[in-house]
């Protein structure tokens, strides 16, 4: 009977373990660009990115992009990403017993990303720019596709000084039933100490969402709605050829 008991209780902590808790934290990144310009209609861009996360995984991102200036505000383009630690619904899972988040540090997933851009001038002086892009975004790794808006206000407060205010939502379009599965907004100011390089300061806050797996709701038969709020203090350096 005691027997009996015990695999019974080993098996309800095990099948029905816990939701996720929602979480806040705190982190550190930096942000580097390489444009390149090729000739007034094509140029090439690389970006990287490294964030440390109390409550994630650390994070890698490396890109590599195209864009063909269309016209003076339309911009075409497709990038090339591979990324470094990211969360997914189906990371909520069984780890020799417990329900945990697994450790994706070193698991890496391959982005497809076309886009296409229209900027605008808000004023005579052309000190301030408006972006919008959108994105369609294809892991291969999960085969996972979203949409991703981006509203950015570029300012040139001085010859040398310019101010970056961007909004970015992700809308997944085939998994997740959160209508949105990121939002960011970032804040930025960069020093151009040449026509080669600049570097500044960047603030991000975000929310990620994370919904149950179908493995999970098999398994438990719950729905949940998980979600984690980052504030990022870090560094941002582009280079201009």
């Amino acid at each position: 009977m005691i027997k009996k008991l015990a695999l019974l209780l080993f098996s309800v902590s095990t099948y029905a373990g816990p939701i996720p808790q929602s979480t806040n934290s705190i982190n550190k990144e930096i942000t580097g660009h390489l444009f390149k310009k090729i000739n007034k209609e094509h140029s090439t861009v690389l970006a990287i990115n490294l964030s440390s996360n109390e409550t994630l995984n650390d994070q890698k991102r490396f890109e590599l992009g195209y864009r063909y200036k269309a016209s003076l505000n339309l911009t075409y383009g497709f990038h090339l990403a591979r990324r470094y630690g990211l969360r997914h619904n189906e990371d909520w899972n069984l780890n020799n017993g417990p329900w945990s988040w697994e450790d994706t540090s070193s698991r890496g997933e391959t982005f497809l990303m076309p886009f296409i851009q229209y900027r605008k001038l808000l004023n005579d002086l052309g000190n301030q720019v408006l972006k919008l892009r959108a994105s369609y975004l294809h892991n291969t790794f999960n085969k996972q596709e979203e949409l991703v808006l981006k509203l950015g206000l570029l300012s040139f407060i001085h010859p040398k000084v310019s101010l970056l205010n961007q909004l970015e939502v992700n809308v997944p379009t085939n998994y997740n039933r959160s209508a949105i599965s990121e939002a960011w907004l970032y804040s930025g100011a960069l020093y151009n100490f040449n026509k080669h390089w600049s570097l500044g300061p960047q603030l991000t806050y975000g929310v990620q969402y994370w919904n149950e797996s179908l493995f999970f709701k098999e398994r438990v038969g719950q729905e949940y709605k998980n979600s984690n709020k980052v504030f990022r203090v870090g560094l941002l350096t582009n280079l201009y050829f």
